[in-house]
């Protein structure tokens, strides 16, 4: 018997390949609301001998078709789905985001989450777990944007009902104003490296390029008579690629120092018919944590002076042709920013350093 009355309702029955499936339904006994259960019975069982689930929308509340359904269903891992997102997005990535991604996600992610099933997890398990590590809040969003997109594509596939990160609020993030180099310092540094680092160095300084775009500077993107460099490729985990973004792709006007560096390299040995800086003890391609620990940081501590990351090279131009009285939407171009936003934001301090009459 598919309907069997028991108190207060009735017990559903229907086989399945020798399985039974039961749901307890409360109603007051009648002949009518048992003939009705009945009918049930032969649509629920004919919905799990066809898988027809458009079908199985029609009874909603049916306890029976949703364990049906859910034993259906794969029960993919968080590692299965960030897979399947990696594979699926990378090429609309740089590679620096591609990395980037990657190495958050294999680094911290994976060993908290990746065996976890993906419709077993809960925004509070990201929430509890952040609580648990000593990472700024900048990160932590960094961390929560990953798993976001990850569950997004799930979502996307019917995979999970919601993207249950989207209940996880942004943590606070304080941003480090930039540490710009004094042009003591600058001369001190430049007057210390040994060539091809000097020259190196003094473009770094003075054109406001980002370690990759520099180390991957070639010579067809060099106009020495026009004063000018064009930056049209990248470098990323030792291979040669396009920049991050449309605005990347820039021309950098030179001032003398860069210039006349630049000259020197050429006339120099250090130097080879594609790219501009090569390691003098390789002719490979520098690197930028190559340049970090023999270069950059003994020569810090050598002259006693603060150590900050090379990248504070590329704020101290910034910093530097502000005060002067750049244009800030000119450096915004000039730096391979969209708009100038991100300068505004960064760097508020040096322009207001330069219109002291500005109100805050």
């Amino acid at each position: 018997m598919p309907v069997k009355p028991i108190e207060n309702g009735y017990i559903v029955s229907v086989y399945h390949h020798r399985k039974r499936y039961q749901e307890r339904v409360l109603s007051p006994h009648s002949e009518t609301f048992r003939k009705r259960l009945e009918e049930e019975c032969i649509l629920i069982s004919f919905i799990m001998r066809t898988e027809d689930q458009e079908l199985a929308s029609r009874l909603p509340n049916s306890k029976i078709l949703k364990r049906f359904f859910a034993a259906k269903t794969p029960q993919f891992t968080i590692d299965d789905y960030a897979t399947l997102w990696f594979k699926r997005n990378q090429v609309n990535w740089s590679k620096s985001t591609e990395i980037g991604y990657r190495k958050k996600y294999n680094g911290k992610l994976a060993s908290a989450f990746g065996k976890m099933q993906i419709t077993k997890f809960k925004n509070t398990d990201f929430s509890d777990w952040a609580s648990t590590q000593s990472l700024s809040g900048k990160t932590l969003n960094e961390y929560r944007l990953i798993l976001t997109l990850i569950f997004k594509e799930a979502f996307f596939d019917g995979v999970v009902a919601t993207n249950v990160m989207d209940r996880v609020r942004r943590f606070k993030q304080t941003r480090k104003e930039p540490d710009p180099f004094t042009p003591t310092e600058i001369e001190k540094v430049l007057k210390a490296l040994p060539s091809p680092y000097n020259w190196y160095y003094t473009l770094a300084f003075y054109t406001g390029c980002r370690p990759g775009e520099l180390i991957a500077l070639r010579r067809q993107d060099v106009d020495i008579k026009n004063n000018r460099i064009f930056i049209r490729v990248n470098f990323v985990a030792g291979k040669e690629t396009q920049p991050k973004t449309a605005a990347s792709l820039r021309t950098i006007p030179l001032l003398p120092a860069p210039a006349l560096a630049l000259e020197q390299l050429f006339a120099s040995e250090f130097t080879s018919d594609y790219r501009c800086f090569i390691n003098p003890n390789t002719g490979a391609e520098f690197t930028a944590d190559g340049l970090r620990r023999h270069v950059w940081e003994p020569t810090l501590k050598q002259l006693k002076i603060r150590y900050r990351p090379q990248y504070q090279c590329r704020h101290t131009f910034a910093s530097m042709m502000l005060t002067k009285g750049m244009d800030p939407s000119k450096l915004a171009r000039v730096m391979g920013h969209s708009d100038w936003g991100m300068i505004r934001h960064v760097y508020a301090r040096w322009i207001d350093e330069f219109n002291p009459s500005s109100e805050i």
